[in-house]
């Protein structure tokens, strides 16, 4: 009976041995108590709503600009050379006696309450005629958006027209010498503004009327003034610039 006894103790053992899950021993070197969690993974960003385009900063996109890359045939007395910065056949040279490219740009301030006029212009003439010269135009008479060369604001150079404020300028011209011009049209506020090179004249007051619904690049629309020199980049934006932007424009 004791054996049997012993069998049966020995038996149970066994079974209850089969019962029990040990762990495997630990690899070499990395201890029992060690625990290892699998990296966390970043789940990408979900994109929301509809994409933007992207817009690289400093760059402005004019509403209007004479690409002279594209003038295969031009008029008597007008020719390619290089622009400011040497860049060959990048401006226009107008010889004065009539010349002109006209361009079907609609700038009046009907359309365009806000407007920016942008060009760099060379004048090559006699600098003792003091004449009236417009660089780009679309005057019908009543001061209409241009900026060219006047002696109307006091003294002759640099100018532009300002509807019922008439002309502002008259900036010294170095002759042969390439010179940045922008002028600013806020009709919302009744304000037109001149800059020459790095330097602003004062603003002028007053509201603008209607020109042509076209523009003379190198002369005066309704009077001719036909400029003597060469222009480069016409550019002509939907808004005021900023002085700022303006620098953006100039450096180009």
């Amino acid at each position: 009976m004791k054996v049997q006894g012993i069998l049966i103790v020995l038996s149970s053992l066994v079974l209850l041995a089969g019962c029990i899950k040990t762990d495997p021993a630990p690899p070499t070197g990395l201890p029992a108590t060690t625990a290892t969690t699998a990296p966390t993974v970043s789940s990408p960003p979900v994109a929301t709503g509809s994409p933007t385009a992207s817009i690289t900063p400093g760059v402005l996109q004019a509403t209007y600009s004479l690409n002279i890359a594209t003038l295969t045939e031009l008029p008597d007395g007008v020719g390619k050379v290089a622009d400011q910065k040497g860049r060959t056949d990048q401006a226009l040279a107008f010889s004065g006696e009539t010349t002109k490219i006209e361009v079907p740009w609609d700038i009046n301030a009907e359309k365009h309450p806000q407007l920016t006029i942008t060009v760099w212009a060379r004048f090559t003439g006699n600098i003792e005629d003091k004449a009236q010269f417009q660089v780009v135009s679309s005057d019908d008479g009543e001061f209409d958006r241009s900026v060219g060369l006047d002696a109307r604001a006091g003294e002759w150079g640099w100018s532009a027209f300002a509807g019922e404020g008439e002309v502002m300028g008259g900036v010294s011209v170095q002759p042969n010498e390439w010179t940045f011009l922008a002028v600013t049209y806020d009709q919302t506020q009744g304000r037109s503004q001149l800059s020459v090179g790095e330097n602003t004249v004062e603003a002028k007051e007053g509201a603008l009327g209607a020109g042509h619904p076209f523009v003379w690049i190198g002369g005066n629309p309704s009077f001719g003034e036909h400029f003597v020199g060469d222009i480069a980049h016409v550019q002509i934006f939907n808004r005021v610039l900023t002085p700022e932007e303006l620098r953006s424009v100039r450096d180009q």
